[in-house]
């Protein structure tokens, strides 16, 4: 993945395979996006589609925010858990049942995106 501090100035367009390495998605994740209205806006010109480095540096750091919500997130859940194990053992189970789905999202998500 290129370094955010290696890529064009802000206002600046960039190519779809430039759009999705700043992401760290797939260029079929992009255009999927693309279809679907989600992710940054793109622009069509000449046939081909750019994207403005704001919108994709916004759309980062927004992503990055949401999986760091969901991780910090679950690993409270998680403490929730272990502190109630004793006292309350289906409830601290509730708890680490959510931790894990919120866990196994997260990791679905980056798989796909991956792949």
């Amino acid at each position: 993945m290129t370094d955010p501090r290696n890529i064009p100035s802000l206002g600046e367009r960039v190519k779809a395979s430039v759009a999705a390495e700043m992401i760290g998605c797939h260029m079929q994740t992009l255009r999927r996006w693309r279809k679907t209205g989600e992710g940054p806006q793109a622009r069509r010109i000449g046939g081909r589609y750019y994207y403005d480095t704001s919108e994709v540096r916004a759309f980062v750091g927004e992503k990055n925010v949401n999986e760091e919500f969901a991780e910090d997130t679950a690993t409270h859940l998680a403490q929730i858990a272990v502190s109630q194990a004793g006292a309350e053992a289906p409830e601290a189970l509730r708890y680490l049942r959510t931790a894990a789905a919120l866990v196994n999202n997260l990791c679905a998500t980056a798989h796909a995106e991956a792949a």
